[in-house]
């Protein structure tokens, strides 16, 4: 499972003051926006633009980075500045999806939210 950075992931809760369908919200985006991110990288990279790839790893670590999401911040920093072998590359983005899949669903375990309660938010 994913390692989560409580200390975010009470602020978040803070943030929200106890209201959960806000807070179910806020993680219903972070689940929506970063398969569409994934889905970005890899077309980049798909056609060999490799800036486009690294902005993207960027812009998805920022939202790792407030979703307390630890292992998806890490692999994002990786993809974000991976300069190997085109193969090494793609390991990387292999490695960032699974790390994606494991962040959403491991955020919707700690504030107790189904998929289809986040869903329904």
């Amino acid at each position: 499972m994913s390692k989560l950075d409580l200390a975010k992931l009470a602020e978040l809760a803070d943030i929200a003051g106890g209201d959960m369908e806000f807070l179910a919200m806020v993680v219903e985006q972070f689940a929506a926006d970063t398969p569409e991110a994934l889905q970005v990288l890899q077309a980049a990279h798909a056609v060999g633009d490799l800036a486009r790839v690294s902005r993207q790893a960027h812009r998805l670590k920022s939202s790792a980075g407030v979703m307390g999401a630890l292992d998806l911040f890490d692999r994002c920093l990786r993809v974000e500045n991976c300069e190997g072998p085109p193969d090494a590359v793609v390991v990387e983005i292999a490695a960032l999806a699974v790390a994606a899949h494991e962040a959403i669903a491991a955020v919707r375990e700690h504030f107790g939210l189904t998929e289809a309660a986040a869903q329904a938010a």
